[in-house]
């Protein structure tokens, strides 16, 4: 079983730290410039946090994810919120989208799950079969090759009685970031490993792989502030439009 099919449990939801989704639902706004009656795609939403943010904004919101456990979270909540927004399970190199959405969001690195550049290239391709004419991807992975980035990180936090310790590492020459999730049952000391392996591309790559499918303008941006990228930025922001 490949690592993305496990480690994004209920474990996962409890312990996942995360910004001020308000603001975020904003930076995206602002980024992709979407306009009232745009069609989105949440690729890869998780336990929906941006979804149920866009959707509340008035925009129609698809969102996709390979987590059966995440999406129900989403579902719920999506309820709870009063919004209206489909969730749907699959891969996300398999699309089942025609020409659909006039934008597209895949953020908080959640791309280059796949071993293979083919893989990830293929997700790509996937991403632009389902956009419009002219429609945009919002691609957002963190800069690992900046020196200001932590290449070794070691973070613990402890919630009633479980405990969560996070390990990794980024290999710069091969640009993989790897590491653990561990998490400790305190009350009857079990524990529950859960490792992860991401492939991080930096901008030269990341530029030939979406003109590889088919991209034909790509910016780029250093952060969500929509600051230019330069190689001290702490995240890799492309703006690909169809």
């Amino acid at each position: 079983m490949a690592w993305y099919e496990h480690i994004f449990n209920e474990y996962y939801i409890k312990f996942d730290g995360h910004g001020d989704t308000k603001e975020e639902g904003s930076y995206i706004e602002n980024l992709l410039k979407i306009q009232k009656g745009d069609k989105i795609l949440d690729l890869c939403c998780g336990y929906g946090r941006h979804s149920i943010e866009l959707a509340k904004r008035g925009y129609t919101v698809v969102g996709y994810d390979l987590s059966n456990i995440l999406l129900e979270r989403a579902k719920a909540d999506a309820v709870a919120a009063r919004v209206d927004v489909r969730f749907i399970q699959g891969d996300m190199r398999f699309l089942p989208f025609n020409v659909e959405f006039d934008k597209v969001i895949n953020i908080f690195s959640s791309f280059g799950y796949f071993d293979k550049d083919e893989d990830n290239l293929q997700v790509l391709k996937s991403i632009l079969n389902s956009l419009k004419d002219k429609g945009k991807l919002l691609l957002d992975q963190i800069n690992k090759y900046s020196g200001k980035a932590d290449k070794i990180i070691h973070q613990q936090n402890e919630e009633g009685h479980i405990k969560f310790t996070k390990d990794a590492q980024f290999d710069s020459d091969t640009g993989i970031y790897s590491g653990r999730y561990t998490y400790e049952i305190l009350d009857c000391q079990e524990v529950k490993e859960y490792t992860f392996r991401i492939r991080i591309y930096n901008i030269n790559e990341l530029r030939k792989l979406l003109a590889l499918a088919g991209f034909n303008a790509v910016e780029f941006y250093g952060d969500f502030q929509c600051n230019i990228f330069n190689n001290d930025s702490p995240r890799i922001i492309a703006i690909a439009t169809k």
